[in-house]
């Protein structure tokens, strides 16, 4: 059975002979998430989590290369807690960054890497900030090399290049911005 909401879909599933429903949230994103980009991430309330996993709205950096508006989306997640700036597992954001989200010194912590719903999401500002760069080149060193159990991180290039098109019609100019992020690891370095 299928019920259809104005903006929320809810499907019955069955699970191990119980009865459940499933909600499909709306998206409050306005694009599909991109490499780098921060958002404000619905993770479970807190009187519902597993430590260590996180809870509560935090920002988020996004990691996928092909993650789709209507999708999920594989993150990182932020903490402002000063425990993480001894973490060896976590990298703090330049304060250029940090002002773009509260003002408060923030760690990405790379051993967290999660895949969640869009629907999680919520954008930090019209447009979502963005880590560049050689910041956002040693996010992803540091996450790989966690994932991989590597002791020493690979080399990561991130090359990022903005193309602007400008396109004439018949009710004036159109100007079209398209990112390309290509993310190029090199060899597995010795353990």
């Amino acid at each position: 059975m299928l019920r259809v909401n104005r903006h929320i879909q809810l499907a019955e599933c069955h699970v191990e002979g119980r009865r459940s429903v499933a909600t499909r949230y709306p998206i409050r994103i306005k694009a599909a998430p991109k490499v780098g980009n921060i958002y404000w991430c619905d993770f479970h309330p807190e009187g519902v989590i597993h430590i260590p996993e996180f809870w509560k709205k935090r920002p988020v950096i996004g990691v996928s290369r092909n993650a789709t508006l209507h999708g999920k989306v594989t993150i990182l997640p932020m903490t402002t807690d000063e425990d993480n700036a001894s973490n060896i597992n976590a990298i703090e954001l330049s304060a250029e960054v940090q002002s773009k989200i509260d003002n408060k010194r923030t760690w990405v912590i790379c051993d967290h890497l999660t895949t969640i719903a869009t629907s999680r999401l919520d954008n930090v500002s019209t447009t979502p900030p963005r880590v560049k760069g050689d910041e956002l080149t040693a996010i992803l060193r540091k996450a790989h090399a966690t994932i991989a159990g590597w002791v020493s991180a690979p080399i990561v290039t991130v090359t990022e290049v903005e193309t602007t098109r400008t396109v004439e019609t018949p009710s004036g100019s159109l100007a079209e911005t398209m990112d390309t992020i290509t993310i190029r690891i090199e060899e597995k370095p010795a353990r």
